[in-house]
């Protein structure tokens, strides 16, 4: 299980429909990046969540970890 605060939250408009590109950030500092058509929630809004990893990256010196397939815990 993952908790974090939405930091970033766009949504795109692609071929394929709307897209969200969401970076979150943990309490202890993690850094996760999830770009697909699951809206996880608002910006500044903490979430729990499981995920899968897809990947491990980094941008401006920051890493995250990249997930897939998101699921919100209720």
């Amino acid at each position: 299980d993952i908790t974090a605060t939405i930091t970033v939250v766009k949504a795109i408009d692609g071929f394929y429909g709307i897209s969200y590109f969401t970076i979150l950030e943990s309490s202890k500092g993690d850094v996760f990046k999830y770009v697909g058509s699951t809206e996880l929630g608002e910006k500044d809004q903490t979430i729990t969540m499981k995920a899968t990893v897809k990947d491990h990256a980094e941008y401006d010196g920051v890493n995250q970890t990249v997930i897939n397939r998101p699921k919100l815990s209720k």
